[in-house]
């Protein structure tokens, strides 16, 4: 059988693991409030119920030192409304790679960042922290499909994919290469006394390149 290869590049020349897998028994999840987590078929549902500020996370490991090319693909299915509503207000949902607790102020971090259904990015090295506008908003339909892409290049800059095309580049607050990040972190908060829902799944590829060689 062909070895695995990633843009005809195999595997083992150029990246150290694949993780391809939405079951959430395999995700570490964090809750508080009324917050909830649930697999729906290939996604992962997270959801904060109606207390205020309440907030869920998924977590897929292992650690990674940001001191490595990483490189993060994850489809995002959308918000989803309670009944037959959908309101893109009120919630925020970070997903990328990152240190646990995504919700804390500056946590190093290389992310997607989608305030109230406007998509952007957002670095941070444990002391500032720089968000961009990527000129997207989620569609006003109750799955919004995207699939996206982060390139986080050490000491360089991290690139912002949607659908494959560039949308955006960071280069100021960047993780250093002695703090870590999981390479796949989701989560939202609700802003308001709202239960808000976000969809992640179908599609989640990490490739992280070799330390050596």
């Amino acid at each position: 059988m062909p070895e695995a290869s990633w843009d005809g590049i195999p595997q083992s020349e150029k990246y150290e693991y694949f993780v391809i897998d939405m079951g959430l028994t395999k995700f570490t999840t964090r809750l508080t409030g009324t917050g909830t987590i649930s697999q729906e078929a290939q996604e992962i549902n997270l959801g904060t119920g109606t207390t205020l500020g309440s907030w869920a996370e998924a977590t897929l490991g292992p650690a990674v030192h940001f001191s490595r090319e990483i490189r993060t693909n994850i489809l995002v299915s959308g918000i989803i409304g309670v009944g037959t509503s959908v309101d893109y207000t009120n919630y925020q949902v970070y997903f990328g790679i990152a240190q646990p607790w995504l919700s804390t102020p500056n946590k190093p971090r290389v992310c997607f960042d989608i305030l109230s259904g406007v998509v952007r990015a957002s670095c941070a090295d444990g002391v500032a922290t720089t968000t961009l506008g990527l000129g997207v908003t989620l569609p006003d339909d109750t799955f919004s499909r995207i699939c996206t892409e982060i390139i986080f290049y050490p000491n360089a800059k991290a690139e912002f994919y949607i659908d494959g095309i560039l949308k955006g580049i960071i280069t100021n607050n960047l993780p250093n290469a002695t703090q870590w990040g999981d390479p796949a972190q989701m989560s939202i908060t609700n802003l308001a006394a709202e239960n808000k829902h976000f969809l992640f799944g179908g599609c989640l590829i990490t490739r992280i390149k070799k330390a050596v060689g």
